[in-house]
């Protein structure tokens, strides 16, 4: 299960289906607010013969995520700097040990998604992380196990 907040008009959801699609299955769930961008990201999509691949849920991601209750494997962040740490707090429970965060343009909106950031650089928060050094800067985080955090906090 792959996670795609903000999708815009859909280009990264192509990429993220696709490689969904090329490994065997599964379902890119992409979330927008913005009702043309919808339109024009669905039909992107479906112009790419990918639709059974996609689940694009039209609203607030703070409200469309709610009811989200499904295990995570990905997570692409990226759009609307100031809510990317109340998704993430929603989803959180939801990504599996050993899943991945991948958030976009970290350095480009250092403010606006600074306690973000801090967020996921916290281990106590549950994440190895690290800011590549990508145009804009992109965090690339991993889900570790509970266990490994507490030992790691003793020793």
């Amino acid at each position: 299960m792959v996670l795609n907040r903000g999708i815009s008009f859909g280009i990264s959801t192509i990429y993220l289906a696709t490689a969904v699609r090329d490994n065997g299955g599964g379902i890119v769930v992409g979330t927008e607010i913005v009702h043309d961008k919808v339109v024009q990201a669905r039909k992107n999509i479906t112009e790419a013969g990918l639709e059974t691949y996609v689940d694009i849920r039209e609203g607030d991601a703070l409200e469309t995520l709610k009811t989200f209750n499904q295990t995570v494997d990905l997570v692409l962040i990226d759009g609307w700097t100031h809510l990317a740490l109340d998704v993430l707090k929603i989803i959180n429970p939801l990504i599996r040990i050993g899943g991945i965060v991948v958030s976009d343009n970290v350095n480009t909106f250092k403010d606006g998604l600074k306690s973000y950031v801090e967020f996921l650089q916290n281990p106590a928060n549950g994440y190895r992380t690290s800011t590549l050094n990508f145009k804009g800067g992109t965090e690339f985080s991993v889900k570790v196990a509970f266990i490994w955090l507490r030992l790691r906090t003793i020793l």
